[in-house]
């Protein structure tokens, strides 16, 4: 392709010679350089050049792998980097392939500030946010593959196209007119429309024309009905309880004698140093001191320790758990409005003030659960919520199609 220097001396930089027609076009950036093209045509139609970025972005080089990327976009922070690789690292061989193609090829981005869609055919997300490598929630790289959800929720939506070959990778779904709709159905309001607009999970590309939205709404009052919600937080409860004794066998005893031993100490504590409001702290100050110091007994000591340090283990036994039930919990939360769910979630104003949360979510945690292969996570989905599984499925075998297309 013919280059030139640009605007400023900066380049060499391909352009567009006259006579050509180009397509792609990106306005001047900051610099005042020349404007750039994703591919130009000759007049005889052939194609006669490839991508040109912005030299000033360093996120819009090609890269050769995720690793590559991560080592010179993170060149000043090596537990950023070994986090980001690990979490990486957790996906299945196939999911891995089509994170590198997306980030090496400047598609979607990794940055240090608040993730953002920039409309320009990438999706930038926060380091910090996606590194979660594995919490007391979060199974390592769950995070990471529940944020490029997002980003494939959006991007097969609104179509991209490789700029590197000019090749379009996939047509956008949702159309102009899908667009006029749903600013109709929501009063001309483009905030209320912002998510559903951008995103394949809240429009209708099911067979059955409803949305996965619709999906899981109808779905949730079921679950109402027919007591499945109630019955999620019954076995996640009975699930740390069968995690713990399988580990711990006499915890739960232990932990009762111990509870009524501390009960019986405040009941003496109490007997002996009797409430009086004029010297309130002295008396509060004795009764913990009298409490402690039969608790540290020889008698006493060695029931505590126990029970202080298999609490410590029980609290990560169950945590194991929590990574198990935390899409259902966070499924839980919204639809019930409830901040947090029943172990961990988002805020609880979130569904109320992003129309199509819910949908969003689903969408992005059932893509990390088959990003990850989380057979656990994946059979407790098709368990509770199969009709909004059987949406989902539909919604991946559209994005599959397109990706394989593209890939052929």
């Amino acid at each position: 392709m013919p280059q030139k220097l640009g605007k400023g001396g900066h380049g060499p930089q391909n352009y567009v010679p006259p006579g050509n027609s180009a397509g792609g076009q990106y306005g001047d950036n900051e610099t005042g350089s020349n404007k750039h093209f994703t591919v130009f045509k000759k007049p005889d139609g052939s194609e006669g050049g490839i991508s040109v970025r912005p030299n000033n972005e360093k996120n819009n080089e090609n890269f050769n792998s995720f690793d590559e990327y991560i080592d010179k976009n993170f060149s000043n922070n090596e537990n950023m980097q070994k986090g980001l690789k690990e979490s990486f690292n957790a996906g299945t061989e196939e999911q891995q392939a089509k994170l590198n193609y997306f980030v090496s090829n400047g598609i979607i981005k990794i940055v240090e500030t608040n993730g953002i869609s920039n409309y320009s055919g990438a999706v930038e997300l926060n380091s910090g946010h996606i590194l979660h490598k594995g919490d007391f929630s979060k199974e390592k790289g769950d995070t990471m593959y529940h944020e490029f959800g997002h980003s494939y929720d959006e991007l097969f939506a609104k179509g991209w196209v490789d700029k590197n070959t000019g090749k379009k990778i996939f047509d956008g779904l949702i159309t102009a007119e899908d667009n006029k709709k749903l600013d109709e159905r929501n009063g001309g309001s483009f905030y209320k429309s912002f998510l559903l607009r951008g995103q394949l999970s809240t429009n209708k590309y099911l067979s059955n024309n409803k949305t996965l939205f619709e999906t899981l709404t109808d779905e949730g009052r079921k679950m109402t009905r027919d007591g499945r919600w109630d019955q999620i937080i019954k076995d996640y409860g009975q699930a740390k309880k069968d995690a713990v004794i399988a580990k711990i066998p006499d915890y739960y005893e232990k932990n009762k004698e111990y509870d009524t031993l501390k009960n019986a100490l405040w009941n003496e504590a109490r007997d002996k140093f009797p409430y009086n409001s004029g010297e309130w702290n002295e008396i509060s100050k004795l009764r913990n001191d009298y409490v402690d110091a039969k608790l540290n007994s020889p008698e006493n000591i060695k029931l505590k320790e126990y029970v202080t340090n298999a609490t410590f283990e029980v609290t990560k036994i169950e945590s194991k758990v929590l990574k198990q039930y935390s899409n259902l919990s966070d499924m839980y939360g919204i639809y019930k409005k409830i901040p947090y769910g029943f172990g961990c979630g988002h805020k609880g104003n979130y569904s109320t003030r992003l129309p199509g949360a819910m949908a969003m979510e689903f969408f992005a945690e059932y893509n990390s659960a088959l990003a990850r292969n989380d057979t656990k996570q994946i059979e407790l989905y098709k368990k509770y919520m199969p009709e909004s599984i059987k949406a989902a499925e539909e919604l991946f075998s559209i994005m599959d199609k397109a990706w394989k297309g593209f890939k052929k």
